[in-house]
């Protein structure tokens, strides 16, 4: 299960790839960083039985282990419940905020972009109204102190769509409502030049 699925605000739960897996092929990887403490710096392998000799041997030869003290943590915060309660919390919490985030985005920025709720996650789409060059919108933004990704980077090889990929769950009400109104005088500097 991704952070994201973790973070699931509506709907049904996303299955486990693990459980639409009948051949035993699925090997999860993952961290604690966006669901506990980015600095934990502590991850984890799930992999098939036959495959846990091979991968301890690989992991074993990295020298890249985390504290048996932050490993056993780790395992009671979890064991215990806590880490289940830890995110129906922040489930409750980044809901709200995504819902105050499209919000504000709605009130001041309708006239440049189109950002709807989404269903999981810590990030928002944001389709531009007009045609942009997220490059263009990005750097606007980085001039007002915001940073922002553009979509179009994830394209490879098609023509890509430019957007904007809108973060809003490490801020609270008031980091919202700055962001948002940092991201109106990008596009106002933006329609200027």
């Amino acid at each position: 299960m991704t952070y994201d699925g973790e973070y699931r605000f509506r709907g049904r739960p996303v299955p486990a790839l693990r459980g639409l897996d009948h051949a035993d092929r699925v090997v999860y990887i993952g961290s604690f960083g966006k669901t506990l403490i980015p600095a934990l710096r502590i991850g984890y392998l799930i992999v098939p039985r036959e495959l846990s000799v091979p991968f301890d041997r690989a992991v074993s030869i990295t020298g890249q282990f985390a504290p048996l003290i932050l490993q056993a943590t780790v395992n009671d915060f979890i064991t215990q419940g806590y880490f289940a309660t830890h995110l129906k919390r922040m489930r409750r919490l980044y809901a709200r905020r995504q819902a105050n985030f499209v919000k504000l985005c709605q009130e001041h920025l309708a006239e440049w972009l189109t950002v709807t709720e989404n269903d999981s996650g810590m990030q928002l789409l944001a389709s531009f109204v007009r045609p942009y060059k997220d490059s263009d919108v990005v750097a606007a933004a980085v001039k007002e102190g915001l940073d922002v990704q553009g979509i179009s980077i994830n394209y490879h090889s098609t023509e890509p769509e430019h957007g904007l990929l809108l973060g809003y769950a490490a801020m609270d009400e008031r980091q919202i409502l700055r962001a948002v109104l940092a991201l109106r005088a990008a596009f106002l500097r933006l329609d200027r030049s």
